[in-house]
């Protein structure tokens, strides 16, 4: 026998836990009644600005969409997110031990730029001053 998916290896990092410890941690997790809370995230546009923008240009033609060119700007964040992080409590509990630690000042962030269009895609700027 040449082997079967069983005993294939696997592409990427290995697991750290075993399958049992797995399952052991996620019964602790049910039995002490702990909950996973996380901010609610919601588009920026209003469903009825989405649809206005984005119906008179449904039909258009490649040729038309040759000459758009997009744009957009992002920051990323060295040390870790500005949303609400994911935690993990006691439904009753605030606790210190379940508090995240900071960094003074944020701990850095860099905001680039780039733009692209349907024949080519630009250069990443970085842009100074953030």
């Amino acid at each position: 026998m040449r082997g079967n998916v069983l005993n294939k290896s696997r592409c990427g990092h290995p697991h750290k836990l075993s399958d049992r410890d797995a399952r052991a941690i996620n019964s602790s997790i049910r039995r002490l009644q702990w909950q996973s809370f996380q901010q609610n995230r919601s588009s920026h546009l209003e469903p009825t600005e989405e649809t206005d923008f984005a119906s008179p240009h449904v039909d258009k033609d490649f040729d038309f969409w040759k000459t758009v060119v997009f744009t957009d700007e992002s920051k990323f964040n060295v040390f870790r997110s500005d949303g609400r992080g994911k935690v993990w409590r006691k439904k009753t509990a605030v606790n210190p031990e379940n508090l995240t630690p900071t960094v003074k000042h944020g701990g850095g962030s860099v905001m680039v730029w780039d733009a692209m269009a349907a024949t080519e895609v630009g250069n990443l700027v970085f842009i100074d001053g953030t």
